[in-house]
């Protein structure tokens, strides 16, 4: 069931408060397992981006593709980008004393996805459009790449409760995972 949408406004609402580097738009967000298991259900919501931005990568290959394998891979990288680092984030909370504000880092970070996942889709249809130079697409992508790292490391800072450098620390850890998915996914399903 997908979550309600009073909940849904409220944690969009959240999402937006938080971008601003607002704390308070961590109260926001559901703070129970039955509020984090919900917000996963923005995995459904923010899928066709994902779809764009992967026909997007298509368009741009240079070669012919199985379209089945990279379809199946694609899907796998997907749902690994979605359950690896809140795993290990369930792991790791306890070891520094913060598993009671794991379900609403979990809750916020899912529900995060949403304005990440728009941002990205447009950066992407930018620079394959050709509207702007190479030059101009690439500094438009780190651009778009730091804000949402910074926005990333503030939603655990503030959802976790945790110092600085311990967000800065789960931030690489997630930055890490998140590009051993992106490689491994993008060598598999273009057959590499």
């Amino acid at each position: 069931m997908f979550p309600p949408i009073q909940e849904s406004a409220r944690a969009i609402y959240g999402t937006i408060r938080l971008a601003r580097m607002d704390r308070t738009g961590i109260e926001y967000f559901e703070a129970t397992p039955e509020g984090a298991l919900r917000s996963f259900h923005v995995a459904a919501l923010v899928a066709p981006a994902y779809v764009l931005m992967m026909l997007i990568q298509l368009i741009e290959i240079p070669y012919e593709v199985d379209l089945v394998r990279y379809v199946v891979v694609e899907t796998i990288a997907y749902v690994i980008a979605w359950t690896a680092f809140p795993v290990l984030v369930w792991q790791i909370a306890p070891l520094l004393g913060r598993q009671e504000a794991y379900f609403r880092f979990l809750t916020a970070f899912n529900w995060a996805w949403i304005p990440q996942m728009a941002v990205q889709l447009a950066a992407a249809a930018l620079a394959a459009a050709d509207f702007v130079p190479a030059e101009v697409s690439s500094g438009i992508a780190l651009g778009v790449t730091f804000a949402i790292l910074c926005y990333q490391w503030f939603i655990i800072r503030t959802g976790l409760d945790v110092t600085g450098g311990a967000a800065l620390g789960l931030l690489v850890v997630n930055l890490t995972l998140d590009l051993t998915n992106f490689y491994l996914s993008g060598r598999l399903a273009l057959g590499g």
